[in-house]
């Protein structure tokens, strides 16, 4: 569970499904975020740098993901039930990056419980715990939690209580603490034990950029040290096979036909086949379904 997001992720993440989202909805952005509601906050949104049509293709993209989601655990599971074991070897990770906007996801609390003995693994990320609860519910959202083997939390947040929380799951230690008294009846010394919380509040949000709290089923609790795929020799080179695909998906599609032109072609042939069709497919002034 993410608690804090990079700039440079956030980035990059958005890049990386927006471009092509967007080429193929452009024509129908204003109209969907009419229906929204999100162009009477365009001063407001216009502050912070972000257009209606962006939130609504946000909004769009992360429904996609959401209808995508049982179709492909459907698909795995099926191919899960066709070995004599009954599970899938290697295990196939469900990877929900941003889980909550993606909600609702109403059967994954099922699925995480049922579904990871047939070799399903689900691999959720979020970047504050308060997302988990709006979106599923307190009680949901601990029962997700409870459900997670292995939690991974980042520093950098300000939810206090939640860090407090993982404080207590990491535990105590026992310190042996020893005074010194001395006087003018002798000297003395006291020994005592007092439990502390192996790691504070504080200390977790602390955690600096590139490393992270692994608290890993019944195992003990450690810090990682992370490294970017991108960092280094290896991430020179995959950054530059990063760009070479986008240029040549980039020359693929300037060499296709448009989805504006595609839908005026489509219009102009039902038109010559009497099938009354004035305008666009879901525009306002289209006719009814005859």
């Amino acid at each position: 569970m993410a608690t804090s997001s990079q700039p440079q992720t956030r980035s990059g993440r958005g890049s990386s499904w927006e471009a092509p989202l967007q080429q193929w909805l452009r024509p129908h952005l204003p109209a969907i975020a009419a229906r929204l509601g999100l162009t009477r906050y365009r001063a407001d949104l216009d502050l912070i740098g972000v257009s209606p049509e962006t939130l609504a293709l946000r909004k769009v993209a992360f429904g996609l993901l959401g209808l995508a989601f049982p179709p492909v655990l459907a698909t795995a599971l099926g191919f899960a039930n066709q070995p004599p074991s009954g599970r899938l070897c290697p295990r196939f990770p469900a990877c929900l990056d941003e889980l909550p906007p993606t909600t609702p996801l109403p059967t994954l609390r099922t699925r995480m419980a049922n579904e990871r003995a047939l070799g399903i693994s689900f691999i959720y990320a979020a970047q504050t715990w308060r997302q988990l609860v709006i979106c599923y519910g307190e009680d949901e959202a601990r029962t997700l939690f409870g459900l997670t083997n292995n939690v991974v939390v980042f520093g950098g947040g300000k939810d206090g209580h939640f860090y407090r929380e993982i404080s207590d799951l990491v535990g105590t230690t026992r310190v042996t603490r020893t005074s010194y008294n001395t006087g003018r009846g002798g000297s003395g010394r006291t020994t005592a034990g007092e439990d502390t919380p192996i790691l504070r509040p504080e200390e977790i949000r602390q955690l600096p950029e590139g490393k992270a709290l692994v608290i890993a089923e019944n195992a003990r609790p450690l810090i990682a040290k992370l490294h970017r795929c991108i960092d280094g020799k290896a991430g020179k080179r995959l950054l530059a096979d990063q760009g070479a695909a986008r240029d040549r998906v980039s020359r693929a599609r300037g060499q296709t036909i448009s989805p504006t032109a595609r839908t005026t072609a489509a219009v102009a042939v039902a038109q010559q086949m009497d099938l009354h069709a004035t305008t666009a497919p879901g525009s306002h002034n289209s006719p009814r379904g005859r």
